[in-house]
C-alpha cells in the first residue's frame, strides 16, 4: 500500500511543477520523445532528485492536451494505471473510465483505457496509456474535445523512447535528496493520496539518518476510539510495516538507498484532528 501512496504523491505533483519550455517540433524528456507542431505549447517538469521527468503539451486553442510522464518506480502497467490514472485528483472531475485493456505498446505489455471527464473547464474525451520497460514507469494521458479520434493522433503515435534517459538522481547524496523532495511537495502535503487517507509531511532528521513518514486516517477520531481497538489496530499495522517499507523501496529509488545508508524509518499514524494514534520505528537490523 505504501508503495502505491508514494507514487500516487509523485503522479498528482508532476502537473502542478510545470515550466515552459521551447516550442520545437520534437519535445523530449528523460527517456522519451514526442513530435508536435509549431505553435503548439510544451511545459516541461523535470524533478531530479525525485526521478521524475514529464511534459505537458496543449495546441494553439487548448483542444487537445497531453500529460506524459516517466518515473524512476517500477509498477505493473495495470497498477499504473488504478493507482496512477483513476485516482488521479487532476483528473478526477465528472470522470467516467473505460475498462482496462492489455494491449501491446512500444512492444511493451501496456495497458489503455478510454474515459471522459472535465479539464480545464470543458468537457473531454481521453485515452491512456501505462507501461513500463523494465527500469522505469511511463504514463501517456491525451485528452481532446468530444468526438475526437485518438487511432491517427500525431502525439500518441509519435511517442518513442530515446534511450538517452540517465538518472540525475544521484548527483546529490541521500540528505540533499531528501530534503530537495520535502520542499518540492511543501504545497502538497497533506494531500488525498487515497481514499480517506493523506500523505503528511515527512520529516527528516536534523543530524541522524532518520526519516518520520506520517499519515492521517480521516475517518478516525481518537477520542472515539477505546484503548483496547487501539490496540488491535497497533498491532495489525506493525505485522504488515517491514514489508511495506522493503515495497516502497523497490519502486521509490530514493527509500532505497536510504534504505543502503541503514536509515532508521518512523511510521507515524494520526487521525482526522492529527492526534498520534500510534507510531513504529523501523531499524537498520528490522529490515536487513
Amino acid at each position: 500500500m505504501e508503495k502505491i501512496r508514494v507514487f500516487l504523491m509523485i503522479f498528482v505533483l508532476a502537473a502542478s511543477h510545470l515550466a515552459s519550455n521551447a516550442q520545437t517540433k520534437v519535445v523530449e524528456s528523460g527517456n522519451f520523445a514526442v513530435t508536435i507542431p509549431e505553435g503548439w505549447f510544451s511545459y516541461d517538469a523535470n524533478i531530479s532528485a525525485l526521478g521524475l521527468n514529464g511534459i505537458l503539451l496543449r495546441d494553439e486553442n487548448a483542444e487537445r492536451i497531453y500529460l506524459l510522464l516517466e518515473m524512476e518506480v517500477l509498477l505493473s502497467p495495470e497498477e499504473s494505471m488504478e493507482y496512477g490514472i483513476f485516482n488521479n485528483q487532476m483528473l478526477k472531475e465528472g470522470a467516467e473510465w473505460g475498462d482496462k485493456e492489455s494491449i501491446k505498446f512500444l512492444s511493451f505489455d501496456a495497458c489503455k483505457v478510454s474515459f471522459t471527464n472535465n479539464f480545464a473547464n470543458a468537457p473531454r474525451t481521453g485515452k491512456a496509456i501505462t507501461f513500463n520497460d523494465g527500469q522505469r514507469c511511463y504514463a501517456i494521458v491525451a485528452m481532446a474535445i468530444p468526438g475526437y479520434d485518438f487511432s491517427s493522433d500525431l502525439v500518441i503515435n509519435s511517442y518513442h523512447l530515446t534511450g538517452k534517459g540517465t538518472s540525475q538522481a544521484y548527483t546529490k547524496n541521500t540528505r540533499e535528496q531528501l530534503v530537495d523532495m520535502i520542499d518540492t511537495f511543501k504545497d502538497r502535503w497533506g494531500m488525498e493520496i487515497g481514499e480517506g487517507t493523506t500523505m503528511e509531511k515527512w520529516i527528516l532528521h536534523p543530524t541522524k539518518n532518520e526519516l518520520t513518514i506520517p499519515f492521517s486516517i480521516l475517518i478516525l477520531d481518537k477520542e472515539d476510539i477505546d484503548e483496547g481497538t487501539l490496540l488491535l489496530m497497533k498491532i495489525g499495522l506493525q505485522d504488515d510495516l517491514v514489508e511495506a517499507l522493503n515495497q516502497m523501496a523497490k519502486t521509490f529509488p530514493l527509500l532505497q538507498r536510504c534504505k543502503d545508508e541503514n536509515y532508521t524509518f518512523i511510521f507515524k499514524y494520526l487521525d482526522k484532528n492529527k492526534q498520534e494514534l500510534c507510531t513504529y520505528t523501523i531499524k537498520p537490523e528490522d529490515y536487513k
